[in-house]
């Protein structure tokens, strides 16, 4: 129940949290004040449900005072909490970019404080102010892939305890060896029908020809590596035909959690400055892709912000749809431990 939307009197605590919580760190002092009128004070009372795991996300939250535990409903092991946020921790930011369920559930322990942006407001900072949006963006992805990561280690302790294929990464082909790939004989602009998908309708059709002019179609054989871990300054691929899953290697076992088919943009954690690739993408099979070079992006990135910010923001909402599949893939090799330790 919320219990109260004006804002507290100690405005000066307020901006002080505001000014130091991470989604706000790459924005100056007149973006943060423009971005105090797109929010709200909302309160809760211990006990009060703030978030629900497999509820929608409702927007960014940042605690101004108080305190509140976040936890999740583990299959074989109940509810577990998993820490506890305080003033200037933040959270729902996964919301802002994604529309799946909410990954756990966030409680008050004791009377809070928080600054709250609907997902609505922060949809208009695209159409009114792409660039607040695009430095949110910044350090909330940033949290998500520190995240993640910190999921791999879990995942790949995991897998070292259960019976999963063993596969030789070495016998992966590494990448665009000449004998994987194979020219199309069509011409780029047979795929003019892209423009219709619902992933590129955030382009202009000026801005959607000047990709389809940079990018190069490619043909991959079953099994080939196509983004590595490790791997930097990635490229994005557009899948045309066949599917690309994603693994988790540890020790010659490997954990697949998502399998992308046709008309996927796969954006990958690498193709962001200063960020190494997390996971394998192997081709399932015969795979025809359309590449958007790395380059491409580093130049729209030094001469079209506004299109860059466009680009920035499919990457995001990629990335963090790979959230969700993280977490199922936790829980399942989790719960396979579990069997384990009651058979033993």
């Amino acid at each position: 129940m919320v219990l109260n939307k004006a804002f507290h009197k100690d405005e000066r605590k307020i901006k002080n949290a505001i000014n130091a919580v991470k989604p706000f760190k790459y924005l100056d002092e007149s973006q943060i004040h423009e971005l105090e009128s797109y929010g709200e004070l909302i309160e809760y009372q211990s006990g009060q449900h703030i978030l629900r795991q497999g509820k929608p996300g409702t927007g960014l939250y940042v605690l101004i005072n108080g305190e509140a535990k976040v936890s999740v409903n583990m299959l074989g092991e109940g509810n577990n909490e998993l820490k506890r946020l305080r003033r200037g921790d933040f959270f729902g930011e996964v919301s802002l970019l994604d529309d799946s369920p909410c990954t756990a559930t966030v409680t008050a322990t004791k009377h809070l404080c928080c600054f709250f942006i609907s997902k609505q407001c922060f949809d208009a900072f695209f159409l009114v102010k792409p660039e607040i949006r695009y430095l949110i963006n910044r350090s909330v992805i940033e949290e998500v892939i520190s995240r993640q990561g910190q999921m791999c280690r879990t995942i790949s302790q995991l897998i070292q305890k259960q019976s999963i294929e063993r596969h030789s990464i070495s016998a992966l082909n590494a990448g665009h060896e000449d004998q994987n790939l194979i020219l199309s004989e069509y011409s780029i602009k047979e795929f003019d029908y892209l423009y219709s998908l619902s992933v590129f309708a955030v382009f202009s059709k000026t801005e959607f020809c000047n990709l389809l002019e940079h990018a190069k179609q490619i043909v991959m054989n079953k099994h080939t590596g196509l983004i590595h871990v490790d791997d930097t300054n990635s490229s994005l691929y557009f899948i045309v035909s066949g599917s690309v899953q994603l693994n988790i290697n540890s020790k010659g076992k490997k954990s697949r959690f998502a399998v992308l088919g046709p008309n996927t943009l796969i954006c990958p954690i690498s193709s962001i400055d200063n960020h190494t690739e997390l996971f394998h993408y192997i081709t399932n099979d015969l795979v025809v892709l359309l590449e958007i070079p790395a380059n491409y992006l580093k130049q729209i990135a030094r001469e079209n912000l506004h299109f860059w910010y466009k680009f920035f923001d499919l990457i995001c909402r990629y990335v963090v749809s790979l959230q969700l599949n993280l977490n199922n893939q936790t829980v399942r090799l989790t719960h396979e431990r579990l069997e384990l330790q009651v058979k033993e």
